[in-house]
């Protein structure tokens, strides 16, 4: 019978430091791809390792049908020298409170990266794909104009 050793759950270094500060400011992304600011948040909960709960006291009108958003967590106190800034995506939930449960993707303490959580970048490039192929139009149209530009100024 083999020995099987449970492996402890390695705790993010962003989690105590969510502790020790206990508020934020919080944004969201519109779909205008704009920072939007919410509101300073305090008493978070932890859900799991990349999971955070909190209660905001309100949410931009043009954001409140969202079901999902991109958005930031700003922590930071003058009492305490460190920074922190947890980026992801948000859920809201309607109780009695507007909850939010805050999927953590990014986080940066004191401007240094300190982790990712697994399939980030695929969440992420999931919620632009709609826009990559406007883009990739635009950009195709704008290199069409140049070469015809420099062929005509070549000639």
């Amino acid at each position: 019978m083999k020995n099987h050793v449970q492996q402890k759950e390695r705790v993010p270094t962003y989690q105590s430091k969510v502790t020790q500060i206990d508020q934020a400011v919080f944004f969201c992304y519109n779909t205008s791809s704009q920072r939007v600011p919410v509101g300073i948040v305090k008493h978070f909960t932890f859900c799991n390792n990349d999971s955070i709960t909190f209660i905001a006291t309100h949410l931009p009108v043009t954001e409140i049908q969202w079901q999902s958003f991109a958005g930031e967590l700003h922590f930071y106190n003058k009492n305490i020298p460190d920074s922190l800034v947890l980026q992801g995506i948000g859920k809201v939930s309607f109780n009695e409170e507007v909850t939010v449960l805050f999927k953590i993707q990014h986080a940066v303490c004191n401007g240094k990266h300190i982790a990712d959580t697994p399939g980030a970048h695929a969440l992420f490039v999931s919620l632009l794909k709609p826009s990559l192929a406007f883009y990739k139009k635009g950009s195709e149209l704008l290199l069409q104009i140049f070469r015809r530009k420099t062929n005509s100024v070549f000639q």
